[in-house]
């Protein structure tokens, strides 16, 4: 099999035009939906959120970490299926809850979010599939996927039939079904799944690993979006689609969130087998972290521009918080690594308390701050619980490995943070342009140039 970083920037454009596009189409849900309409939608997106990692288990997490270093075929197949049958034995009790659920009091809303809810976990179960299977680009390309078609059939139930929020919920189930569709063809799925190669022995070892990561699904999802619940409680509808808003310039930032996450899991399954760990690590830390600096530093100088003059008035207040949102996704993806070490040490309890406590954290923060500053309360909530779960992941793998901050990347940290200021207190388009020009040729060099061999070597 293809190494998994084979292709690897193919797969960051393709990871990179699937947060593209619903980023392209924010202004036009902002201009059709209503505040009130977009924010309830964020609600059900976050409730699929929550509830997919109780749906499958978490499962696909396992069948990745077991099938990727499986050379076995037959006992690939056998490690496939048995977490498919999970699934499915676990859809069939949800639909039940459902129909009892729709039978008490109907709603075709809840209707169309089964239907999403269901496409979004066989969804997530496949790219667990695709993973093992070492197929990073079709991994990529299928996100992206679901990405475009999700954004072309809510485009066009919106537009023709006025569908408005059930049309949303029906269009993103409908791109998630078509990429599910794709993976099915262009992998061996049907050869690799049969009920019949399923066995007691596996499905008892992957839910032993996977069961605590739902732990650290729902701690993310805390973590993520239970301030869209909480705002919703205390401050009402239309702030909860301010909130949200908000929240989709970070998410430029994190643009390669799953490819990163996913390279760097297996890349560290492989450093697992070797003794030259420590150097790897310290590496990868100091070059990712700045270059997340420098592409975050450019997201922050566009902030100004994009609210100005790509998003409806109605959300303008949405701007100052997302300078602050954006600080808390790159504490988000710097956990993120931290994380995959411990994954790659099948850690996974241990990931999952670090998890845990910050999402006890962001619950606290935002129960004892939100009366007094509002909308406020989940910035900064977010904000910290983050800093807390990259700080307890990082003492804890600082008892096997010792880490350096290089000076180079306390320099970009200030600039970062200097940036931020001057985009707070100022508000010159001229020097927005510059700086986030400036910073994304900065990123680009820092990644790609002679200078950073001894990262490229790594990777």
């Amino acid at each position: 099999m293809k190494n998994i970083l084979d292709n690897k920037y193919l797969s960051l454009l393709f990871f990179s035009m699937s947060k593209i596009i619903p980023f392209i189409m924010v202004p036009i849900y902002g201009t059709w939906l209503t505040v009130s309409d977009y924010g309830m939608y964020d609600l059900y997106v976050t409730l699929a959120i929550l509830l997919a990692p109780f749906i499958t288990v978490a499962i696909e997490e396992a069948v990745f970490r077991y099938s990727v270093e499986e050379s076995d075929m037959l006992i690939a197949k056998q490690i496939i299926s048995s977490g498919f049958l999970v699934v499915c034995l676990n859809f069939v009790i949800v639909t039940v809850i459902i129909a009892l659920i729709c039978y008490w009091q109907y709603d075709l809303t809840y209707i169309i979010f089964a239907v999403y809810l269901f496409s979004v976990c066989l969804f997530n179960f496949l790219q667990g599939y695709v993973r093992g299977c070492r197929r990073l680009v079709l991994y990529s390309f299928d996100v992206f996927l679901a990405a475009f078609f999700s954004a072309v059939f809510s485009f066009i139930l919106i537009l023709f039939f006025n569908a408005n929020l059930k049309g949303m919920l029906i269009g993103h189930a409908c791109g998630y079904i078509f990429a599910d569709v794709v993976i099915c063809i262009c992998t061996k799925w049907v050869y690799d799944c049969s009920i019949y190669s399923s066995s007691r022995w596996w499905i008892y070892k992957l839910v032993s690993y996977s069961a605590p990561l739902i732990i650290n699904g729902v701690s993310w999802w805390i973590i993520n979006m239970s301030d869209r619940i909480l705002i919703w409680i205390f401050l009402g509808e239309s702030y909860t689609g301010i909130y949200a808003m908000a929240c989709k310039i970070p998410a430029i930032c994190t643009t390669t969130y799953p490819l990163i996450s996913a390279v760097w899991q297996e890349k560290f399954i492989g450093i697992q087998r070797k003794e030259e760990n420590e150097k790897e690590y310290n590496v990868l830390l100091n070059k990712i972290t700045c270059v997340i600096l420098l592409v975050s530093m450019s997201v922050v100088f566009c902030n100004d521009i994009i609210f100005a003059y790509f998003i409806d008035d109605k959300f303008k207040q949405a701007s100052n918080l997302a300078l602050i949102l954006i600080i808390a996704a790159v504490l988000q993806l710097i956990a993120t690594f931290f994380g995959s070490i411990q994954i790659s040490m099948m850690k996974a309890k241990t990931n999952g308390k670090s998890t845990f406590f910050g999402a006890i954290s962001n619950i606290l923060i935002n129960i004892i701050l939100i009366r007094y500053i509002g909308i406020w309360a989940a910035v900064i909530s977010t904000l910290l619980s983050y800093f807390i779960v990259a700080e307890i992941r990082f003492l804890d793998i600082r008892k096997r490995y010792i880490f350096r901050i290089y000076m180079k990347t306390y320099i970009y940290i200030t600039i970062f943070l200097l940036a931020i200021y001057l985009v707070w207190n100022t508000n010159s388009l001229i020097v927005n342009i510059i700086g986030a020009v400036v910073s994304l040729i900065w990123a680009v060099y820092e990644f790609f140039m002679p200078s950073c061999n001894e990262f490229k070597e790594i990777t």
